[in-house]
């Protein structure tokens, strides 16, 4: 049974480093200010107390053991001492080449109505131009 509850707690080490990650992914894809990454961070530490909580009471029948807590903390460590940031790098590439296949058609469509508007802008302002001024007419 113990040795179940360490898999489990490192399991959820790793697992909370995961959805650190996503945080940071959606950080890098989303420019954060300094006040949203403080909540952020903060609110994933109250996830993971939660997490911890939750997983000493369903695997080890509510009953946390400091090898437990420690374990998670080496699991996230782990997490990130082997994928860390290639994990977050590998997935904003992937979101970027993503958005650019999808931003590709739409701007093939979106083009030519842009450089319409553009000239019926044009013209507009050239007969403005043209016209005489209200002034005059008086």
């Amino acid at each position: 049974a113990n040795i179940d509850y360490f898999l489990w707690s490192l399991l959820t080490g790793v697992s909370l480093a995961l959805i650190y990650d996503l945080i940071k992914l959606t950080r890098r894809m989303i420019k954060t200010k300094d006040i949203l990454i403080n909540l952020e961070d903060i609110l994933f530490l109250f996830l993971a107390g939660i997490i911890c909580v939750l997983e000493a009471y369903v695997v080890n029948n509510g009953v946390i053991r400091i090898y437990s807590l420690l374990t998670e903390i080496a699991g996230f460590v782990l997490y990130r001492l082997i994928v860390g940031e290639k994990l977050v790098d590998l997935l904003f590439g992937i979101s970027n080449l993503i958005a650019r296949i999808l931003i590709f058609p739409i701007r093939l469509i979106v083009k030519p109505w842009i450089k319409i508007a553009e000239n019926i802008k044009k013209r507009r302002r050239e007969k403005m131009a043209q016209m005489p001024e209200n002034n005059e007419l008086n």
